[in-house]
Parts: structure tokens; sequence; C-alpha cells
């Protein structure tokens, strides 16, 4: 008998839903690896995620001859067609294209994701992902509510070690208080849709801890969001569901309403304790809407923020952050930030998308009377989708992995109950053909013991760059990597060996190799950790490191300036060969450090500390040659000169550099122009009226003895 049951689509379940509500855990929980961050952990899940997310949805495509590139998908897809070829389009006719490319891959993710729902999952998926979110919710506050009680009654409930790395805010297994505000905002959207169609206990319970970590995370963009976003939760179950409480909507909408003045109110508490925070906000939007003046119809293009706002970004910030090369990466609004990088034709077309997946849901609302069920997952998803946005009007973590997956998902879960699961034409499959059994089952076992490899070499990596001292914590990276590995295993070889196909196979290949490469952007940012330790150390091995990492994740381009410093500190002016720190003829360590920071200047043209360091190694190298060569020496003084003045054109704050331009004067017998660099640092500048920010220009003691020192030495030239 023929074989009609689809490699994913099998009597025990669907491998795609699995798959999904799986990596709901992993990008929600996993915490921070030896000196590595959870961010860059949950990034490289998520692109481990995505890739093999499209190798199981692309066999079972193929393995079933589905079409789904029908014309009534694209009528239905359109809005979202638009914006996504806009964006990517776009994308390669701006400039910074490597800079760049992270956003680009994050959002093919996100086109992953979402076409994944939309096309394969049926209302049974869809609650079985929702009760994925549920569960993640689960751990995340739980964890959270451990730490508030390590923070506030009893020292050492929290068995890990980093409760107080953000002082007295908490942020669970979500590495940052207000994304964590965010999170569990989204969360508690669910649970309440969910509370309202089953009544169960249960979840107030549940509600009860989320609020309790928003209320700890003290993020005031959160709790603007839980009073917008149940004013609005309120209001429309209110109006499209058939309740007992329609009778006592007066009192339920003033009682939305007091709570909104609550929730605003205590925003408005948690921001006047941190009046930095909100001015920080302010000079970003202000500067985000020069951006925006600048090239206000296609904008700069996705991802560009992070590398054009630092030349707009006002100097105020530098003292906020009191770091004189703070990076800000995103416009602190995701709308502001999608018209700077999109122009106001990408935040239209996108604008469009949000209001038709709202136009089909309140349509289908109204049609959802008798289906409870569906009707609850709709409200679920329209309300954390919601909360999400109106909690980044003030924040950025829709940028961070651990939101932007579940907006994703939300978003798919949205489409699909408003328009309904997308159609796939089918072709009718053939008979497998028996007569090359034996060699099918002979690639398989191949195949499978490639993909066995793969997956193994992805664990043995991960192992090597986790082990950590504290036991609760080791353990917790073995249930990941055992879960994760046996997890890949069994979806992977259950397609290949109900599928037998060599296409199906070389995908499987290619996706579990993709998975592997994906990897590498994690394995990066260990070698960047090694090699700046080394660096510290003058450990020569130090370049070696920094190239490996280079190579594993050229699209992290902050990684050459750290490279370029290396050289920069090294200094080793002999001619050498050394290929595994990146050379292709023999070089002086000069020539290293400034291979590598004009490479970094190419990627990110706006980054001040770039050009204070480059301007640092030609001052270093105009002292090395003026020895020799008094000519050649002043060639590398004027060039350290210009690159010193470029760095004060994008940071006005950063004293060092008047310092270093004032040394250069007076290494020339130029008191006075030596004097006039140090008084501009004094007075501060001219856009600056914050006196606290002026009183640090005013009141540097290093400014005031060197100011003295070359006084007096420009009168005994005079004299």
């Amino acid at each position: 008998m023929q074989n009609t049951e689809t490699p994913v689509q099998t009597k025990k379940g669907r491998l795609l839903t699995y798959w999904l509500s799986a990596l709901c855990f992993f990008i929600s929980l996993p915490l921070f690896l030896n000196s590595l961050d959870s961010a860059q952990v949950k990034i490289t899940l998520y692109y481990m995620g995505a890739i093999g997310a499209l190798g199981i949805w692309i066999s079972k495509l193929y393995f079933y001859k589905e079409n789904i590139f029908t014309r009534r998908n694209l009528i239905k897809l359109l809005p979202f067609v638009l914006y996504t070829g806009y964006v990517i389009i776009g994308y390669f006719f701006q400039p910074y294209i490597m800079g760049r490319g992270e956003s680009l891959f994050k959002f093919l993710g996100i086109c992953i994701f979402f076409s994944i729902i939309v096309f394969e999952f049926d209302k049974k998926d869809i609650s079985f992902l929702l009760s994925a979110v549920i569960g993640c919710a689960w751990v995340v506050s739980v964890y959270g509510f451990i730490q508030v009680l390590d923070l506030y009654v009893y020292k050492g409930v929290d068995l890990l070690y980093w409760t107080s790395a953000f002082q007295k805010r908490i942020f669970s297994t979500i590495a940052n208080p207000n994304f964590l505000g965010n999170y569990c905002l989204f969360s508690l959207m669910v649970v309440l849709a969910r509370f309202c169609y089953t009544h169960y206990k249960r979840y107030i319970l549940l509600a009860a801890l989320l609020i309790t970590n928003i209320f700890f995370t003290e993020s005031k963009g959160a709790w603007l969001g839980l009073g917008a976003g149940l004013v609005i939760f309120a209001g429309v179950y209110l109006n499209f569901f058939k309740t007992k409480l329609t009778e006592y909507k007066k009192v339920i909408n003033i009682s939305a309403l007091i709570f909104f003045l609550i929730c605003g109110a205590l925003a408005v508490h948690f921001g006047a304790k941190r009046m930095q925070s909100v001015n920080f906000r302010l000079s970003t939007w202000r500067a985000s809407w020069d951006m925006v003046q600048a090239k206000p119809l296609t904008g700069t293009g996705l991802g560009s923020f992070q590398v054009i706002y630092q030349a707009y970004k006002r100097p105020d910030i530098f003292y906020m952050e009191n770091l004189h090369n703070a990076e800000t990466q995103h416009a602190e609004n995701f709308f502001l930030e999608q018209w700077t990088n999109l122009g106001i034709l990408g935040l239209g077309l996108f604008l469009y998308l949000v209001f038709y997946q709202l136009k089909g849901a309140f349509k289908k609302l109204r049609r959802l009377e008798e289906d409870k069920d569906t009707a609850c997952n709709l409200l679920a998803a329209l309300m954390a989708s919601s909360v999400i946005y109106l909690h980044n009007l003030v924040d950025v973590s829709i940028y961070f992995v651990s939101t932007m997956y579940f907006l994703t998902l939300f978003n798919g879960i949205l489409f699909n109950l408003a328009y309904g699961r997308l159609e796939k034409n089918k072709q009718e499959n053939k008979p497998k053909n028996e007569r090359f059994k034996f060699l099918n089952i002979g690639f398989c076992i191949l195949a499978s013991s490639f993909i066995l490899f793969l997956v193994g070499e992805v664990v043995y990596k991960f192992y090597r760059i986790s082990l950590s001292n504290n036991i609760l914590l080791y353990m917790l990276y073995w249930v990941f990597l055992i879960a994760g590995g046996l997890g890949v295993l069994w979806c992977f070889n259950l397609i290949l060996w109900k599928a037998r196909k060599f296409i199906v196979t070389l995908i499987l290949i290619l996706s579990a190799f993709g998975m592997g490469r994906a990897f590498d952007t994690l394995l990066a940012d260990h070698y960047l950790s090694v090699a700046s330790s080394l660096s510290v150390q003058r450990n020569p091995n130090a370049g070696i490191m920094y190239t490996k990492a280079i190579s594993l994740n050229p699209f992290r381009t902050s990684i050459n300036q750290f490279k370029a410093s290396f050289f920069v500190n090294r200094f080793n002016m002999a001619r050498r060969y050394l290929p595994l720190e990146g050379d292709t003829e023999s070089i002086t360590d000069f020539e290293r450090a400034d291979k590598y920071y004009k490479k970094e200047i190419s990627l990110s043209p706006n980054n001040a500390l770039v050009w204070h360091n480059r301007g640092l190694l030609y001052k270093k190298m105009a002292l090395y040659t003026s020895q020799k060569n008094f000519f050649e020496g002043e060639k590398y003084y004027k060039q350290s000169e210009a690159y010193f003045k470029r760095s004060l054109h994008l940071d006005p704050v950063f004293d060092n550099t008047y310092f270093q331009l004032a040394d250069i004067a007076a290494s020339h017998k130029d008191f006075r122009t030596a004097k006039i660099w140090l008084s501009l640092y004094i007075k501060g500048p001219e856009d600056i009226v914050n006196q606290d920010y002026l009183a640090r220009h005013k009141h540097n003691r290093t400014a005031q003895e060197y100011y003295k020192i070359f006084d007096e030495e420009e009168k005994k030239l005079t004299k």
C-alpha cells in the first residue's frame, strides 16, 4: 500500500509544531555561559532554530509535492510580500552591507517562522504552541520571583551568582530588566486570554507571578504597556465575547481606567527614580528625528541605525552613559527606527501590514461565537502582539530575540486565525521505487551518521565553552545539550527514514551543516572573550584568537578594532609573515593595526572610538619614526591630528582626545595651540546646557594642570 503519511505530519504529532514550541524554551531559558552573556546564546539558538525549521519545512513540501506559490496565497499575503520584498531589496541598495548583516539574518528568520505558521499550523498546533509559551512563562516568572526573594528577603535563595547584576532590578533568564518586563507583559496577555476561556485557577497564580516580576523590573515602559494593554483587553473582551460580565461593562471600564492611571503613576515613579533614563530616550528620539529628516522617503536600510546614528548622536548621551565610546544601537522607539531605516515608504508598508492583520482579526472575532477555543487563541495573539508594540514605543526589546521570536509567533498565529491557514496545491505522491531499496538504506545510514557527526560537533564545542564552577549551572548546560542534540537527531532522522529520498536527505544534511555554522557566531564570541583576556596578559596568542573570531563571524565588525588595538600594544616593527594572525604578506604591527582600523572604518565609519584609536596608532608611529627621520615623523603627526579631529567631531566629550591634540601641539612647541585645545575642553561643547555636565570639564584636574604647564612653557618661550 502507498504510504501517504508525510514525514513531518505523523500520527504522533507534527515536527514543526514541536520544533517551534521547543524553540520557545531554548530561546527563553538559556542563562549566562562563562564570560558569554545570554544575548549571544539566544541569538545563536535563534539562527540554528530558523535553519532547522526551514530544512524540515522544505523537506515536507518536497516529499509531499506541495506547492505554496498560488495566486490565492499571494493575494492573502500581499501586505506581507510587499513589506518583505521592500526590506530585502532595499537592504542591498544601501551602504555598509556587512555591518548590517546580522539584522538581515534576523529578519529572514522572522520570515521563515511566520511562513511556517501561516501555511502549516492548524487550531491544535496553535493551541499547543501557546501552551508552550505559557510553560516558558512559568519557568521565567518563578526564577524571577526567586531573584526577588534573593534581593529583598534572604540572600542566597538564588543558587546562581548574578542576581544583583542590575542592582535591585530583576531580569530572570531574559538577561535585561526591560526585556523581562516585555516578556512578562506579552505572557500575561496569553495567560489572561487562556483564563477567560478555561477559568483555571492556576492561571491566576501565574498572572500574579508575572505582575510581580514586572513590578520588580522597575520598567517604565512595561507599566505603560500593562496599563494600556489591560484597557484594550477589557474593551475587546467585553465587546467581542458574549459573557456574564457584559452587564458590568461600565464598572469594568471604569476599573480598567483606574488601573491604567495606577500603571501610569508607577511609570512616573520609576521614571523619577531614574530620570537619566528618561532623558536618554528623549535625547535619542531627537537625534533619530534628525536622521529621519536626512532621508525621509526611503530611509537608510535595514539595520543601518547603529551604523549611521553615531553621526547624529547628541553629546548628552556620552554623559548619561559615562562612556565616551558608547554605541546606541536602537532608537528606543520601534516605529521611529522603522522610519529611520526604511523611510516613510517602509513604515507605511509595515503599518499597512499591521492594519491588515487587525482588520482581519476583529472581523474574525465577530464570527467566532461558538468556536471559543479559536477565539481565545486569536485574542491571545492579538493582545500579546499589541502590548509588545506598545512597550516598544519607549524600548528596544523587540530587537532582542527573546521578544522578536515570540512576536513573530503571535503575528503568524494572528494571520493564520484571521485569514485561515493558507492553501497548498498537492500533487499525487508516486509510490516508492523498491528497485534501489538497499542502496537507499545504505545512503540513509551514511546521511544519519553525517548528521550525527555534525550534531556531535556542535555539542562538543558547546561543552568546551560552557564549563562553569557552579554545579547547578553545569547541570543546566548538560540538560540543554542533551535535550537539544537528541531533539535534532530525532527530528531529522524521523524525516530521513520515512522519506528515503536523495533530495530530502540532501536538504537535511545542508540544514544540519547550516546549524553548525550558525553556532560559529557563539564560538566567535567565545574566541573574542579569550582573545581579550590574553591581550590584557600580553599573551602573543591573542592575535590568533582574534583571527579565529573574525573568520567565524565576519558580521561582528567590532572585532576588527579589538584586534587592531592588540597590534598597537604589541607594536613589533619587524616585518614578519604570520598567517595565523591573518597576514597575506610580511608586514609590521603598525601595518597590521592600520589594516584592521581601515576595515572597521569601512564597515562603521561613524565610530568615534575607532578614529581616536587610529589617531593613537599614528601618534605612536610618529614618535617611532621621528627618531630616525624628522620629516617622516611629521607626516604621521599630521595624520594622527586629522584622525583625532574626526573623532572629536563625532564625540566632543572625551577628554583624552583633547589631551592628545594638545600634546601633539606641545611636542612641536606650539603651546598656544595646546592651550586652545585644553580651553575648548574645559569650556565644554557649545550645545550642552546642563551645568552638571559642564562641571566635569571645568573641574577636570588633569586639564587644569596641563593648562598651567603649557602656559608656563609659553611664557618661557616669549621671554
